[in-house]
This record gives structure tokens, sequence and C-alpha cells, in this order.
């Protein structure tokens, strides 16, 4: 239902963004009031898509570690005696779990599928570090150097945020860019676990390099 609900904002803010940009290039300037509803809608969107991906993660990752700890089924027995069918969340759960159990190749899929959302996700959680706390994702007592900084995408008139770490802008993200790069996650072969750990090893280093903070995973 969230994956449904997320898509339908995405359709609608593409509407939204297109009459930003007709307007920036028309008229060099975008009203107050439109600006002002693009960006909450952008953020309400962005923050949206951080906690269905978060949760799918988590989801995910509990689901393995019963997996490789031989505890799937008692987490079943457990799920399928809380209520009964009235607990319809719980049965839900329990027969996600029992698809897990039956199908070797669905496990093999759910890894491969936690890599290819790994980057896009520590994209958008940095972005929803940077606007909600303004700090620096992974960074304790961080403080963002341009929180929630965005500029208009004249091509697409979605909003461009700048991601940076202390005085290092290391890249530059639109809500559009993130929409297709959702969109393009099942295209061609997953990362490998090494380019994954290649990832994480230059994020830590720029973590690291902060003057006066210290790196955490705790956020």
């Amino acid at each position: 239902m969230q994956v449904t609900n997320v898509a339908i904002v995405d359709d609608f803010l593409m509407q939204v963004e297109a009459e930003a940009a007709k307007e920036q290039i028309q008229n060099d300037r975008v009203p107050i009031d439109q600006l002002v509803f693009l960006t909450a809608q952008t953020q309400m969107w962005l923050f949206a898509v951080y906690e269905l991906l978060r949760t799918w993660r988590q989801r995910v990752s509990d689901a393995l570690k019963l997996h490789i700890n031989g505890g799937l089924q008692l987490k079943i027995d457990h799920l399928r005696k809380r209520d009964g069918p009235a607990d319809f969340g719980s049965q839900i759960r329990a027969r996600q779990l029992e698809a897990v159990r039956d199908d070797p190749i669905l496990v093999e899929n759910l890894r491969s599928d936690q890599r290819r959302v790994h980057v896009i996700f520590g994209t958008i959680e940095a972005l929803r570090v940077s606007i909600a706390k303004h700090e620096v994702a992974g960074v304790r007592n961080s403080i963002a150097h341009m929180p929630g900084y965005a500029r208009l995408d004249l091509m697409t008139g979605s909003l461009n945020y700048e991601l940076s770490m202390g005085p290092v802008i290391y890249d530059y993200v639109s809500r559009r860019g993130i929409a297709d790069g959702i969109r393009a996650i099942l295209d061609g072969d997953p990362p490998t676990v090494e380019n994954i750990a290649s990832y994480e090893e230059a994020m830590k280093a720029m973590r690291a390099g902060l003057p006066g903070f210290h790196f955490s995973r705790e956020f």
C-alpha cells in the first residue's frame, strides 16, 4: 500500500515540478507560494520514501537473520498464535516468513535486493538527516553545512539538494533523480558485496575527516 501511495504522490509531484520549471523558464522566477508548496511536498515525499525503504530493509534483515539462526519456525508459530485470524498484521508477517522458510531462491533474491537498495537508501538517509535534523548522517553532534538547501532543476522542475560533509560537497541529488533511481533498482546486475564495502569505506573516510566530530552509526 505504501509503495502505491509513494508512486501516486510521485506522479502528482512531477506535475507540480513541471509547472515550476515552466514558471522559471518563462518568467525567470517561481511564485513564492508555488515554491513553498513544492518544497513541502518534496520533503514529505522524501520522508515517506525513507520510511518505506527503512522498514523494508529492517524486515528483510530480520527475516534473513532468523533464516540463518534457525529461528524462522519459532517466530512463525508465535505469530500464528497471536489472536488468530483476527490479528491481520501478524498473519501477514507469518506468511512472509513462511515464504522465506520455503523458498531458497527468495532468500537469495532478498540478499541481492538488499545490495540493490543500499546506496540509494544511503543517499536518501543522508538527505533526510540533513533536512529533518540539520546534521550529517552518521556523525554524532554534527551540524549540516547547508541543511535542506536546494535549487530548482530547470530540466525537470525538481528540487536539487546539496549533500555535504563540513566544507566538502560530495553530491547533488534531486527528488526526480531519487525517484528514477528507485524505478531502476531492478535494472542490471546487483552490486557485489565488495561494491557495497567500498561504498561504506568511502563514506566512513569522509565522516572520519570531519574535524571535531565522532563517527557513529546511531542516528
